[in-house]
């Protein structure tokens, strides 16, 4: 299985710590979905990784499918907009 990596840039302490709130959103979401639902699937399995990059720091968010990854770019999207 591959991993899919999707490369966030975050500027300051403040939106690394929205970033963070988005994540944890989304995979309550999926696990709230997942029990109101019979035989729904997984929550998603999510890794956070620091990946230093001159000025500006970037975080890895690493998924093991990619449609939780392309479904988690949605909803930061959307996250940036209603926060």
């Amino acid at each position: 299985m591959t991993d899919v990596v999707v490369r966030i840039s975050v500027e300051n302490r403040k939106s690394e710590t929205r970033l963070l709130e988005a994540v944890n959103k989304f995979v309550l979401r999926h696990n709230d979905e997942a029990a109101s639902t019979a035989g729904g699937s997984e929550a998603p399995v999510v890794m956070i990784k620091t990946v230093p990059d001159g000025e500006l720091t970037q975080k890895a968010v690493i998924f093991q499918d990619k449609n939780d990854a392309e479904e988690f770019m949605y909803f930061w999207r959307r996250f940036q907009l209603v926060s």
